[in-house]
């Protein structure tokens, strides 16, 4: 379909009220195309005209065509601030921030940031755009977009790469755009910490696309509690980042965090020997307090000690000593010894001579 014509766009403005504007722009057939004609006539009319025509075309965008709030998004994004503002305020007013997210995820970098800043500033939550993230993060996991999504997420697969570059392309202009709008991704850490382990996943996934690191995410889930930070360390591990990269921000917080957190650890890697595998990669200055940790959180000196054939000489040597400076006996440490290889002994043994014993 071409340019409505006078007439028709004049039929248009004539509706008064919502059901009427969208009656007559579905009687006369107005399709994504014509839209921003629409837009425009109706800004140079009035705000409360832009306002109208807005809530028509997000009410089609719900009945119909996604692509219909594209347009009326990104038609804003290169108006004047007022008419941008009147946009944002009917996204917000009829429940569809998520929606209006989804939009500026897709727009050009320098387009993205004035409309995420008339975001915050006309009430728009960081919890919707988490949500956003969420549904994004579960996209990259499984490199497919669900069938169930109506068309909301198709554009992707429109686009010129693949539908995971597309979609960390996305999050990247939602995160750019929130630090333009003077926000801080950190920030929905904050508002997801009651949302279901899956859930949380999908949202770290996406987080850490954008190029976060491991000790932000970790550092504002335990502003929450002990239980929140569980759950994203679970998610930050889901992710692909390793137990090293858990370990090195642990170490510097909290006894009882750095507790919890080889806790959860240990269950996340599936024994005790890989948890001390990823223990080794650690700087020597802080195996001390992490086996003082350990010992904390139940762990007996013959836990230690029949593993010590199992890691590299120096790090089972290290072991050892860490254990006999924290106050375990040799006798303690040659009681454990007594039933296990050859190996073991002597590597126990190096290790007490080499203080002294």
């Amino acid at each position: 379909m071409g340019n409505l014509s006078e007439s028709q766009l004049k039929t248009i403005q004539s509706s008064k009220s919502l059901k009427t504007r969208f009656e007559s722009m579905h009687l006369l057939n107005v399709d994504r195309k014509n839209i921003q004609q629409v837009l425009k006539i109706s800004a140079d009319k009035s705000s409360a005209d832009l306002d109208l025509t807005s809530k028509a075309i997000l009410l089609r965008s719900q009945t119909g065509d996604y692509e219909e709030a594209f347009e009326l998004a990104s038609w804003s994004a290169s108006s004047i601030p007022a008419s941008r503002k009147v946009v944002v305020q009917s996204f917000l007013k009829n429940k569809q921030a998520p929606l209006l997210v989804h939009q500026i995820a897709r727009m050009k970098r320098n387009e993205a940031g004035g409309l995420m800043t008339d975001y915050f500033a006309e009430g728009g939550d960081i919890k919707d755009i988490a949500e956003w993230l969420s549904a994004a993060g579960k996209i990259l996991k499984t490199g497919a977009v669900p069938d169930d999504t109506d068309g909301f997420w198709g554009w992707v697969k429109d686009t010129a790469g693949s539908v995971v570059d597309a979609v960390v392309g996305a999050i990247n202009t939602v995160a750019d755009a929130i630090a333009a709008a003077g926000r801080n991704l950190a920030d929905a850490i904050s508002k997801v910490a009651s949302w279901a382990q899956d859930k949380i996943s999908d949202f770290v996934e996406a987080v850490m696309a954008a190029g976060k690191s491991v000790a932000m995410v970790l550092q504002e889930a335990v502003k929450k509690s002990l239980a929140v930070l569980n759950k994203f360390i679970q998610a930050v591990i889901e992710a692909g980042k390793k137990g090293i990269e858990v370990l090195n921000w642990a170490i510097g917080q909290a006894a009882s965090t750095l507790k919890s957190a080889l806790v959860k650890l240990e269950a996340l890697l599936g024994s005790f020997t890989s948890l001390l595998l990823e223990v080794a990669k650690m700087a020597t200055a802080k195996l001390n307090a992490v086996v003082k940790s350990l010992l904390d959180a139940g762990k007996k000196v013959i836990d230690f000690i029949y593993r010590l054939d199992r890691f590299a000489h120096d790090f089972a040597k290290r072991l050892v000593q860490e254990l006999r400076k924290i106050g375990r006996t040799i006798g303690e440490i040659m009681t454990a010894v007594v039933n296990y290889s050859r190996l073991i002994a002597r590597r126990a043994i190096e290790a007490l001579r080499e203080m002294g014993a």
